[in-house]
């Protein structure tokens, strides 16, 4: 049995804005890394535990 996955309308603004910014850095990424390593953007752990880790529940 599969479970279903709605996202809010809140939900679907976060999402397409998460597309269009990924979408804009892939130039950026295509000019720094020429070896095609993964771009990584990292998050100061206090702004990840107050921030970013209450909201993923949400998800």
């Amino acid at each position: 049995m599969f479970r279903s996955l709605q996202l809010t309308v809140e939900g679907e603004q976060v999402l397409a804005s998460a597309h269009t910014i990924l979408e804009q850095l892939k130039p950026l990424e295509d000019r720094l890394s020429p070896q095609k390593r993964p771009l990584r953007i990292r998050m100061h752990v206090s702004l990840a535990v107050r921030w970013l880790l209450p909201k993923l529940s949400d998800f």
